[in-house]
């Protein structure tokens, strides 16, 4: 074919694309899903671009914007690329064997036929890093726009990834083949689940619109061992602690995982997002350790189908006395760029949580927490409203519609000696009717878990909360 096939009509290349003719095939067509991904997402930024709503991002979309023509261009170019590959390759499987030069010439042209599908691999992944971001700063009546780009996003990567294999799989010894199979490989092992993210958020929002009649899903706040005790009470799903989930490796994670699926237990949410260390603010306060543990939770995360990431972690945010409370502001707010950061490619989302002074002594307030998630505006940062830490605090349940907007998870308990919490009993009814009705007065349908402290995890108790819970629903 003497014309260019980017310069092709759409039924012309569909045309082509159906004929005998060697090209363009599998690598031409991944090209294309690829180039009206990007195309998606640059109408989607286009479209979002000096809405009043989404003033504050308007940098971002002219960056989105400038990225993704850029790709939609390149995925053009490749498919090109990828048709002058196969000419001399052709020619190469047309050589008789015995020709001293052949298997020197198989090797280069088939390097050079698997470069291209390997670069459109690249604008894939960078694609769809793009649209993770553009998710959460474009206009709701566009999300569907955003989901059908990460679906074909994701559909040109895997496209791609084939027409390397199909390649790379001659050559077994080769270490340059080798080096472009296993750097395939981790693109996909790293992308994949980004797009399926971004697709499954938009698809449970397009879905989920209704509220009414729904009602609250109740976990339980549980270490890793009492997965099955959680299970058998009959408890939704199970809250995890991070700081757990972190010491664990990639081997326990993968176990614990396959656990989760026999009890049939979801695990939606975590809470205990780490011990004292990274820390939120204070003298210890590292970006690059608190970005590193976020990726490490997210990943582990992800692999446990969590939805959240609880930010309580009280430890982490003890300020030693005369510490600057605007350097503590700002790091912390650092803190939730990195982490949200490194939970948005996997769908996940980051939940600030305040925390009576007993505990710490910094975000104590939920109206604190609310504006610094409010004034961050970050797509995947909203609040856990705890409120066992609002009554210990001294504030009304009646404040609760004042922050329900950005409100994804609750937690409740009953209020034990000092800082402790426990379950729900004989003799704690009305409160934890209270704790219901106060949620359920502010429109509340999501997820609520029970915190109580590990200590007050027996089989009975838990059963018995939960039973309690369920009446009050």
């Amino acid at each position: 074919m003497d014309e260019k096939m980017m310069d092709l009509s759409c039924a012309r290349f569909t045309e082509e694309l159906a004929s005998k003719a060697p090209v363009p095939g599998g690598g031409g067509a991944a090209a294309m899903t690829g180039s009206t991904a990007a195309a998606l997402g640059c109408m989607a930024a286009n479209l979002t671009i000096g809405k009043k709503k989404f003033l504050a991002f308007e940098e971002d979309h002219r960056r989105i914007i400038s990225e993704c023509d850029a790709l939609r261009l390149r995925f053009l170019e490749l498919m090109d690329e990828d048709a002058a590959a196969f000419g001399p390759l052709a020619k190469a499987y047309a050589m008789d064997k015995n020709d001293p030069s052949y298997a020197e010439t198989m090797r280069t042209v088939t390097i050079e036929a698997a470069k291209a599908p390997l670069g459109m691999m690249d604008c894939a992944c960078r694609l769809i890093a793009l649209l993770v971001e553009l998710e959460g700063k474009c206009s709701r009546l566009l999300i569907s726009d955003v989901g059908c780009a990460a679906v074909s996003a994701r559909a040109a990567l895997e496209a791609a990834s084939l027409n390397v294999f199909v390649n790379t799989r001659t050559l077994p010894d080769d270490p340059e083949a080798c080096a472009m199979a296993d750097k395939a490989q981790a693109m996909l092992e790293k992308y994949v689940p980004c797009a399926q993210a971004v697709a499954d958020k938009i698809s449970e929002t397009l879905k989920g619109n209704k509220t009414e009649g729904k009602k609250m899903m109740i976990g339980c706040c549980a270490p890793a061992e009492k997965v099955k005790q959680v299970a058998a009470d009959g408890y939704d799903y199970i809250e995890l602690p991070g700081f757990q989930l972190a010491a664990m490796s990639e081997a326990e994670i993968d176990a614990l995982a396959a656990e989760l699926a026999a009890a049939g237990l979801p695990a939606l949410r975590l809470n205990s997002y780490c011990s004292g260390s990274p820390a939120i603010c204070g003298p210890a306060f590292d970006a690059a350790a608190a970005k590193e543990y976020a990726e490490r939770l997210s990943r582990y995360a992800h692999k446990l189908g969590i939805k959240t990431l609880g930010v309580g972690a009280p430890a982490a945010r003890r300020l030693p006395e005369g510490f600057d409370r605007t350097l503590a502001r700002s790091q912390c707010e650092e803190f939730l760029r990195v982490t949200c950061a490194a939970a948005a490619p996997y769908g996940i989302d980051v939940l600030l949580e305040a925390l009576q002074p007993g505990c710490c002594n910094f975000v104590n307030d939920t109206a604190e927490a609310f504006d610094i998630a409010e004034k961050l505006a970050l797509p995947n940062l909203f609040l856990v409203l705890d409120l066992y830490h609002m009554k210990n605090n001294g504030e009304s349940w009646n404040d609760v519609p004042r922050y329900i907007s950005l409100t994804r998870h609750a937690h409740i308990s009953t209020t034990l000696e000092g800082n402790s919490r426990g379950l729900y009993g004989a003799g704690s009814e009305e409160e934890c009717r209270d704790a219901f009705a106060a949620l359920k007065a502010a429109g509340y349908t999501g997820t609520v878990s029970i915190e109580p402290d590990p200590s007050a995890l027996t089989p009975e108790a838990t059963a018995e909360c939960l039973a309690l819970m369920r009446s009050c629903v």
